[in-house]
């Protein structure tokens, strides 16, 4: 204790000299804070303890969206009690809008209601998985992408998005790597700032603003075995060089709120960790917004040991600094405590306040109907919540048993109109053919010629997703419906004809009927279904032999929900029946071109197939445009142009897998040699490292320059320059990227780290320079006293086309202080 106390005392210190001020949650005079403050200070002088923690209960509606195992009954008697700050997992501006009547019109102080949901990717619009929207490396699509979403989500009556999700992932055995970008912190921290900035753009009351919600604050990334809700344990060093860093860039950004997680963090829950959310959050690094609890983890703290039942817990939870409990209803609770003096009003005023805060920023009080249907236009048999939940009809064609009837009709609903406008489906066609990866391409087999395709020559498209629409858009796809995506099929035959490309299934994304049920467990019924293997496999290789079939492509992967939340895997190659399918058809030695595209929701253990298979295209679950964007990258519409976020093993084993490893003091060689770190069977190095990425050209690096070649100081700026030259034929981009190495310190540091990198398009033919400045900021990192600082070296640098250094060009570097 007195150890983990010297250290706080030392990071309050040392990370105030190393970090900047926070960024305002947003751009407020200094007239409309003194006017908030007013404002908020009279509300609160007027409310009773019993509202003040009604504030700070968040509902999940039971007849909404099911994003967890229990939910809240009795929602709309809640709220006109003046006992609900927030509800979440329903969407559209009718039933929000009777929610808000009732909390303005039939509450005594009237105060509204915020509305939140997970939008994770996209909203109506779904986009690629966020792992697969890292691969582009643009954050200015990535902004944009947050903005449409925002535009969206505005117009079902959702004012806050639980999103971005910035946990750093290096096992890709956690089902939750498919919502986060990946293992890098710089990547990560740029895609954090550029969605908050997205979402939330200069202001929170602007008309197409939304408040963002940064998570799992903190370290959820790490679970031990990549097993979802599993314990979390490291060092503060990797705590602070690695994990916390994209958080840190969220807060800088402006986020307005953000999300605790489950694991615990120094073997304190965060959800009641009162060094990570008051000491670090808001002492450290300054942030001012609300702290929201995820789905039941004050009640959870219970599993934790932290206390004996929900009042305990409650408790600490709000004294750690927790500002909102979601669902479990244990802040709602805690006037006997007060009474019992087992809890003064100062953490549930200084809570309170931060509630309504984001209300007034959101201009929830000046207009509480901007987004729902305000009660002039609701229908009599709407004027109650409970009433709008009962008589939604079903306007779509999603099944009847897909949950209860009652569920069935609002998913119905939140399925049905307003369509997703043009301009957005354009967007969403562009950023998920600017997420795909080519892994390889041997022999040029992409990009397959359309003109070769014919009635006579026909396109075999054959695998388990190959004509599939639900899969397409992902895990956590909340606001989607997949009866407006479209497959690859439909993609290709847009593109080709109808008489020039034939379907066969071929294979079942899995034959185990037990796992099946799994992804099924919200009974959708079709994210894996189950077709006699035989007989679809014996019609896959029919087809392919036939004569009029000139190339192949294989649609294999995962069905959404075997990644996401609670979708973790000990084996992550394609499942038996996909791998029988491919074993089937090499045994047929065709001579044909075979193409693999594969739908995953994280990087998958594929040595077999491509030691086999000479093109594989990774989709990463490409959302409702993915077969028209994967039509165009197959057909050379568009050259592929991203580049992985994340590592892909050549075995389970080898996890956690990341390039920015430290040194050991035996490391591995290229060849095997007793007594050094290798394994028996495999190389160490990735099958498919971060930052690769082919495109249908060819890049040479050269002529790399330094400004400044004698030693350089504090203030001093570097700039490397590097020409990279678009060698090939194919007008695409290029993801330059920029790796330090510090090889001598004060503490091991990694081999290599990414420091910068810029997405640049060159024409075939051309070349383009492509400058880095460098200063002693991308040199710092938190030593043993963890002080945020650099020290004086020679430094390497690295300008490369992916983490694998092989083809890097090197620049050394003196810095001294």
């Amino acid at each position: 204790m007195k150890y983990f106390l010297w250290v706080s005392i030392i990071l309050i210190i040392s990370v105030s000299i190393a970090i900047t001020a926070a960024v305002p949650i947003s751009d407020l005079t200094q007239d409309e804070i003194k006017e908030m403050n007013a404002f908020v200070a009279d509300l609160m002088g007027r409310m009773t303890l019993s509202e003040k923690l009604g504030q700070l209960n968040q509902e999940a509606v039971s007849e909404g969206i099911v994003t967890g195992t229990t939910m809240n009954s009795g929602v709309d008697a809640k709220v006109r009690q003046g006992l609900v700050g927030s509800t979440f997992g329903v969407i559209g501006k009718n039933v929000l809008g009777a929610l808000q009547r009732i909390a303005v019109e039939d509450t005594r102080l009237g105060i509204p209601l915020l509305f939140a949901l997970d939008v994770i990717h996209g909203h109506r619009s779904v986009y690629p998985i966020p792992l697969g929207l890292a691969n582009s490396w643009d954050m200015d699509m990535m902004k944009e992408s947050a903005r449409i979403a925002a535009v969206e989500s505005l117009n079902d009556g959702i004012q806050w998005v639980f999103s971005p999700m910035i946990d750093i992932v290096r096992d890709a055995r956690w089902g939750r790597v498919a919502e986060s970008n990946g293992e890098d912190p710089f990547l990560g921290s740029a895609i954090a700032t550029a969605m908050v900035q997205g979402y939330q753009q200069d202001r929170l009351d602007n008309e197409t603003s939304v408040a963002a919600c940064f998570k799992h604050f903190a370290l959820y990334g790490g679970a031990e075995a990549g097993r979802d809700y599993n314990t979390v344990d490291m060092s503060l060093q990797t705590m602070y060089n690695t994990y916390l860093k994209p958080y840190h860039a969220a807060v800088e950004a402006g986020a307005a709120t953000l999300m605790t997680s489950f694991n615990t963090v120094n073997n304190v829950p965060a959800t009641a960790n009162k060094w990570l959310l008051t000491d670090l959050l808001r002492t450290q690094w300054g942030f001012e917004g609300l702290a929201v609890s995820d789905y039941t983890s004050v009640l959870e703290l219970i599993n934790h040991g932290i206390g004996k039942d929900l009042e305990d817990v409650s408790i600490a939870a709000i004294n750690a600094g927790l500002d909102m409990d979601m669902v479990a209803e244990g802040l709602l609770g805690l006037e006997n405590a007060v009474k019992a003096g087992r809890l003064t009003t100062d953490p549930i005023d200084q809570a309170c306040r931060r509630v309504l805060e984001l209300k007034w920023k959101l201009g929830l009080f000046k207009n509480p109907y901007a987004h729902v249907t305000p009660p002039s236009e609701l229908h009599h048999e709407c004027a109650a919540a409970q009433d709008v939940i009962n008589t939604i009809e079903p306007q779509s064609k999603m099944p009847q048993d897909i949950l209860s009837h009652k569920r069935a009709a609002v998913q119905s609903s939140r399925l049905a109109d307003p369509p997703t406008p043009p301009t957005h489906r354009e967007f969403a066609r562009k950023i998920a053919r600017d997420s795909f990866v080519l892994l390889k391409n041997d022999g040029k087999v992409l990009p397959l010629d359309p003109a070769s395709f014919s009635p006579t020559n026909k396109l075999a498209v054959i695998g388990p997703l190959a004509a599939d629409v639900r899969n397409t858009l992902g895990t956590w796809a909340v606001g989607g419906n997949p009866y407006v995506s479209v497959s690859v099929v439909t993609g290709l035959t847009t593109q080709l004809g109808e008489d020039s490309l034939v379907y066969a299934k071929g294979a079942n994304i899995s034959d185990d009927p037990d796992f099946a049920r799994k992804p099924n467990c919200f009974g959708n019924g079709d994210e894996i279904t189950i077709d006699d293997s035989k007989t679809i496999l014996d019609e896959a290789l029919a087809l392919v032999q036939r004569d009029d079939v000139n190339k192949i492509v294989l649609v294999m992967g995962e069905a959404a929900d075997m990644s996401g939340e609670s979708a973790s895997r000990t084996n992550i190659h394609l499942p038996d029946a996909q791998l029988n399918l491919l074993q089937a058809i090499l045994d047929l030695k065709l001579g044909k071109d075979i193409v693999i595209v594969l739908f995953n929701g994280r990087p998958l253990a594929i040595p077999f197939e491509s030691d086999n298979f000479p093109a594989i295209l990774a989709c990463f679950s490409g959302g409702i445009e993915s077969g028209n964007a994967i039509a165009d990258v197959l057909l050379g519409v568009q050259s592929p142009n991203a580049k992985l976020a994340m590592s892909w093993p050549r075995h389970v084993g080898q996890l956690p897998l990341y390039y920015a490893q430290l040194p050991t003091g035996r490391p591995a060689a290229n060849v095997w040699n007793k007594f050094q770190s290798n394994y028996l069977d495999v190389p160490n190095t990735a099958l498919y490292p971060f930052g690769h990425g082919l495109t249908y050209s060819t890049f040479e690096y050269s002529d790399l320059k330094c400004n400044n070649t004698r030693p350089v100081g504090e203030n001093d700026v570097v700039r490397l320059t590097v020409t990279v030259s678009n060698t090939g034929t194919v007008d695409t981009k290029e993801i330059v990227q920029l790796y330090i190495r510090d090889p001598i310190a004060s503490m091991s540091r990694p081999l290599k780290e990414l420091k910068g990198f810029q997405k640049v398009a060159i024409p075939a033919g051309q070349a383009v320079e492509v400058n880095f400045d460098i200063t002693t900021h991308e040199l710092k990192f938190y030593n043993n006293e963890l002080y945020f600082d650099w020290e004086s070296g020679d430094f390497q640098f690295y300008i490369s086309p992916s983490s694998d250094l092989t083809q890097a060009l090197r620049i050394d570097v003196v810095w001294v202080k």
